[in-house]
Formats: C-alpha cells, sequence, structure tokens
C-alpha cells in the first residue's frame, strides 16, 4: 500500500495524495523528508487555492504514470493530453505557473511558461 500524504490549500480543502505523486515536488519532498520536521497532520499550501491545487495533482499523477509506462506508442497519447490538460484561461495558467514555481515542479513551471509564451505569441502582441 502506497504512502498517502495530505495536502491542504488556501481555502482549507485537503487532498490525500499518494507520496510518489507529491514527490515531483521539491518543496514538499524536501519538507517530508526533513528530521527535524516534527510530523503534521497535513502540509499546508497557504498560497495555492484547491480548484489550481488539483490541477497541479493531476498534473503529477499524469507525469507519475508516464514514468511508469514509457511504451512509444502511449508517445503520441500522452502528448495529446498534455495538450488538453494545458487549454485553459490564461488566469488559470498564470495560476498554475505560480504554484508550479512555489511547489518547485520544473517540468510544470516549463510547461506552463511555454503555454503562456504560446498564447502571448498568437496574439501578435511580439
Amino acid at each position: 500500500m502506497a504512502k498517502k500524504v495530505t495536502l491542504r490549500s488556501s481555502d482549507h480543502k485537503t487532498f490525500e495524495v499518494e507520496e510518489a505523486v507529491v514527490f515531483q515536488s521539491q518543496t514538499i519532498k524536501e519538507i517530508i523528508q526533513k528530521p527535524a520536521v516534527p510530523l503534521l497532520a497535513y502540509i499546508p499550501l497557504p498560497n495555492v487555492r484547491a480548484d489550481i491545487l488539483a490541477k497541479v495533482i493531476e498534473y503529477c499523477k499524469k507525469q507519475v504514470d508516464k514514468s511508469s509506462t514509457k511504451k512509444e506508442d502511449d508517445a503520441v497519447d500522452r502528448e495529446d493530453l498534455d495538450a488538453e490538460f494545458f487549454k485553459v484561461d490564461l488566469l488559470t495558467l498564470c495560476d498554475l505557473l505560480c504554484a508550479a514555481n512555489q511547489l518547485q515542479i520544473q517540468s510544470l513551471l516549463d510547461q506552463t511558461s511555454q503555454t503562456i509564451a504560446d498564447q502571448v505569441r498568437s496574439l501578435g502582441v511580439f
């Protein structure tokens, strides 16, 4: 049975998530692995709303699934899933970017930044 970690969003919603999924976040990984830190009932994330945290968890689960199934046949399907994941409004993308930065999830930070840049470029602003 996989070990679970409870995360609490800024709006006080809790999420019970497998350790392998939350370890996609360097911030959470460091909190959990610090030996001097007392055991917490949950890890508070005061700057991440529940709706954004749910998206971050979804992304991290997909990353864990990707690493466990590395079939080349699935590569195109995974890219389609990634494209679907980032089909959200610009405000949500900015919130995801902030959460990825705070939680130190480099792949989410990179992909969200690229998606925002692509959207701005498509507006013809630059």
